[in-house]
């Protein structure tokens, strides 16, 4: 095998490269202004202009800018990003972390969290926000109306307020008329009842105080956890 020297190689035909069919071996550097074809092998240093085509193998570059969309059709593993628009799942190994004053919420619909939540914190369970159609004082049982206000459960008249279906919760603070207040509803703890016993099962009697016996009608209103507290429940 000899050694070819030359300065250049140039075609017959004018702005017509030459060919070579067998290939060509490069064991230096090759320089081009375009490229085009398929390209195997390694590459090293700064690529300018569009690739086109796929790309087989690892790619490593100390940073990247893209203007437009990318697309990725299997997993991407990123550190350090500022910015993540995902329309599908995002998985987070080491968890996500949300800085003071910021928040995760949707565009639209809803957030599912999973897990049971044993590691949230300033969350509260349980509570829903409604208007109160009278003065609703801490700790008292609550019904909701049919306009979707809620009060408490009352005598009027010699009648009772409560029926088996209305009662609702009790009142997690105190709730001026036509204010909006937070309820204790089914699943939540109310901390604001005294003299309860624990493990014992309570009832909404007719005027709304607790009771351990059953009134007229039978309304459960929860299982105390200690002498102050009552988880919500219903019959």
């Amino acid at each position: 095998m000899s050694d070819l020297r030359v300065s250049s190689v140039r075609s017959r035909k004018v702005d017509n490269p030459p060919k070579l069919p067998d290939g060509v071996v490069v064991s230096g550097v090759a320089t081009a202004t375009t490229f085009g074809g398929n390209l195997v092998g390694n590459v090293t240093g700064n690529v300018v202009g569009n690739v086109t085509g796929n790309v087989v193998g690892n790619v490593s570059a100390e940073s990247a800018s893209f203007t437009g969309d990318v697309s990725i059709g299997g997993t991407i593993t990123y550190e350090d990003v500022s910015s993540v628009d995902s329309v599908g799942v995002i998985t987070a190994k080491s968890g996500i972390r949300v800085s003071a004053g910021q928040s995760i919420s949707p565009v639209s619909g809803i957030v599912t969290y999973y897990g049971d939540g044993s590691q949230l914190t300033g969350v509260e369970s349980g509570v829903v926000n409604f208007v109160a159609s009278g003065f609703i004082d801490n700790g008292k049982t609550v019904i909701i109306n049919t306009d979707g206000t809620v009060g408490i459960v009352t005598v009027i008249n010699g009648a009772t307020n409560l029926t088996s279906e209305n009662y609702i919760g009790i009142a997690a603070e105190a709730i001026a008329d036509g204010a909006t207040g937070k309820i204790n509803v089914v699943g939540a703890i109310n901390e604001g009842q005294s003299g309860l016993t624990t493990a014992q099962t309570y009832y909404v009697q007719n005027n709304g105080s607790l009771s351990t016996s059953a009134g007229s009608p039978s309304v459960v209103a929860g299982t105390a956890i200690s002498v102050s507290k009552i988880y919500v429940q219903k019959s």
